[in-house]
């Protein structure tokens, strides 16, 4: 009895400590989206059929209430980023800094569109279509799982992982270390560049 209760109370506590945000829009006339992490420490970005863009939002922190996912249309652009209230006041220490906010993205668009991602300390992991697929990062790490069509990725001290049947590859790394599989000349085109971020590519089947 002790130990499920104290099952019970873990699970109570973990969704407690969670906020989860859900939205989703279907727009024939968009042709890119941006995507700004800086606020958030992982994302998972794919493409799927239709005209869907779905954003699927994990918050966790002391101040999780005040954080809004903003997701507006500028043009035949989305924006997509994680704000505070406006009445929210950021408390002034370093240490309510790394306890404020935590936030994990979820992010599903239509295939062939243009994306672009920037941010700081963000893991992103992306797979699945793009036009065109832009990265950068300054010491988060960047995985791309069968991407295409056009895919670059800067990043500072982040290590970039690419994972390809084939394509063109053009990879430089200034202080950091290069493991490259040679992969069969493909469609794909792929510009991997970091300062002192290691660069690995692999050859999948």
């Amino acid at each position: 009895m002790g130990k499920l209760f104290f099952i019970l109370f873990l699970i109570f506590q973990i969704s407690y400590a969670q906020k989860v945000v859900k939205k989703s829009i279907v727009n024939d006339e968009i042709t890119s989206i941006n995507i700004d992490v800086d606020k958030c420490y992982g994302l998972i970005l794919d493409t799927t059929e239709g005209n869907e863009i779905s954003v699927e939002a994990t918050i966790e922190g002391e101040y999780k209430k005040e954080l809004l996912v903003n997701l507006k249309q500028m043009g035949d652009t989305y924006y997509l980023s994680s704000v505070f209230q406006p009445v929210f006041e950021n408390p002034n220490d370093k240490l309510s800094a790394h306890k404020v906010v935590s936030v994990f993205l979820k992010v599903l668009i239509p295939e062939y569109l243009s994306a672009s991602v920037y941010g700081s300390s963000c893991n992103v992991s992306a797979s699945g279509s793009y036009r065109y697929l832009s990265i950068a990062l300054s010491d988060g790490d960047c995985t791309l799982r069968q991407v295409g069509e056009e895919v670059t990725v800067l990043t500072q001290s982040g290590t970039i992982n690419l994972y390809a049947k084939g394509g063109e590859v053009k990879t430089d790394t200034k202080y950091g270390k290069l493991y490259e599989d040679k992969i069969a000349i493909g469609s794909n085109h792929y510009n991997l560049t970091s300062i002192t971020g290691n660069i690995n590519v692999k050859k999948t089947e």
